[in-house]
């Protein structure tokens, strides 16, 4: 274990001590990640405790790629300096040699080190980091009612063979389940999206597109040489056709 200040070991002895808590806690890997020196993520260690009687808590990320007592020392320390304002009775830890070298650097004869390798508290104050940080978590694929493994896999491997109208009526099937589908949100056309084809596409396949909305109470379809002008580009009456396209009606 690194030397600590000192002057920051006398200041907590001086802290008044709450004779019946006991702070939980240790070194663990921290529910996110970051990027090492050569850009390779890494979860990092974190010195984490919790008191067990005021529920107050505190976590500090090391700041490298290692974790030893030294990171959890410090972090009890500034639970005792920012938050509790007291020093504890006891501690718990997952590794008593771990809690042994904190008692020595304290130089506290009076502090019991107990061990609890599930450290149930420490553990939790973590995962509601994460939810903090991150958000609920997304629920599992077979968590859906009626979503079998069975489903799933027969879903994969049907995959390739989706049928073509069902993605373009927006719906997602699920083999050998109800005929009720998810029906997917449709996309909205944005204003101009024709004349920015017709811009896009016209040299490479010349006048030979249509555009496929209805005209005179028919769809036109794509690639076909009806209308009023063969092989010209089908537009609605109005202001939106541009110079040297035929107009519809």
């Amino acid at each position: 274990m690194a030397q600590v200040s000192s002057l920051m070991l006398a200041r907590f002895t001086r802290l008044p001590r709450r004779s019946a808590d006991t702070w939980q806690g240790g070194v663990l890997r921290m529910p996110m990640w970051v990027d090492g020196p050569d850009g390779t993520p890494y979860r990092p260690w974190g010195g984490v405790w919790v008191s067990l009687e005021t529920g107050l808590a505190n976590a500090k990320l090391a700041e490298s790629n290692e974790g030893d007592g030294t990171l959890a020392l410090e972090a009890l320390l500034d639970l005792g300096f920012k938050f509790a304002r007291t020093r504890p009775a006891a501690i718990q830890v997952a590794d008593k040699a771990l809690g042994e070298q904190i008692a020595r650097a304290l130089g506290d004869p009076e502090l019991a080190v107990t061990v609890d390798p599930r450290l149930d508290e420490v553990k939790a104050m973590v995962e509601r980091m994460a939810v903090e940080a991150n958000g609920e978590p997304h629920p599992a694929a077979l968590d859906a009612e009626g979503v079998t493994v069975e489903r799933m896999r027969a879903f994969a491997a049907d995959g390739p063979r989706t049928r073509r109208s069902d993605v373009r009526a927006g719906v997602l099937r699920l083999p050998g389940g109800p005929r009720q589908a998810t029906r997917l949100p449709r996309p909205r056309n944005p204003p101009g999206r024709w004349r920015a084809l017709d811009r896009l596409l016209r040299p490479v396949l010349g006048d030979a597109i249509l555009r496929p909305r209805p005209v005179g109470g028919a769809r036109v379809p794509l690639g076909g040489a009806r209308g009023p002008s063969a092989g010209g580009v089908v537009r609605p009456s109005g202001s939106d056709a541009p110079p040297g396209c035929a107009r519809a009606g």
